[in-house]
């Protein structure tokens, strides 16, 4: 079943790191799939494009799939605060609410990682 919950294809790598040329190797992987259903769920884009309140989720949901970004330690914690709400409110059994918990639970854990090392987290796009 882990099997079926990791990606490898194609969405946004999370690392740890200082800096874009300063990456460790281990990543997580934010599945286009999964982004493309949270952004869904969570109407991302009809908020986006009415210029509606921002969410807390889109720290995670708004980013851009081909670009880069290095994450302050402020957006670190909110990332594993978005964790949190994303494991609570994606709860069932079906598989793609499967993926998103055990993809937020590999980013709290790598987010938990560079705090302890004083390091930041990079989000690279494909």
């Amino acid at each position: 079943m882990q099997n079926e919950l990791c990606s490898t294809g194609i969405g946004i790598d999370f690392h740890i790191g200082n800096s874009i040329k300063d990456i460790y190797e281990d990543s997580v992987k934010f599945d286009e799939k999964v982004l493309g259903y949270l952004r869904n769920q969570e109407q991302y884009w009809q908020r986006y494009k009415n210029r509606g309140p921002n969410k807390d989720i889109d720290l995670l949901i708004g980013l851009d799939e081909y670009g880069d970004k290095i994450f302050t330690m402020d957006e670190v914690n909110m990332l594993i605060k978005i964790r949190d709400n994303l494991c609570s409110t994606y709860n069932t059994d079906n598989l793609i609410d499967l993926k998103i918990r055990y993809f937020a639970m590999k980013l709290k854990e790598t987010c938990e990682e560079a705090k302890l090392k004083n390091r930041r987290i990079i989000a690279v796009g494909d």
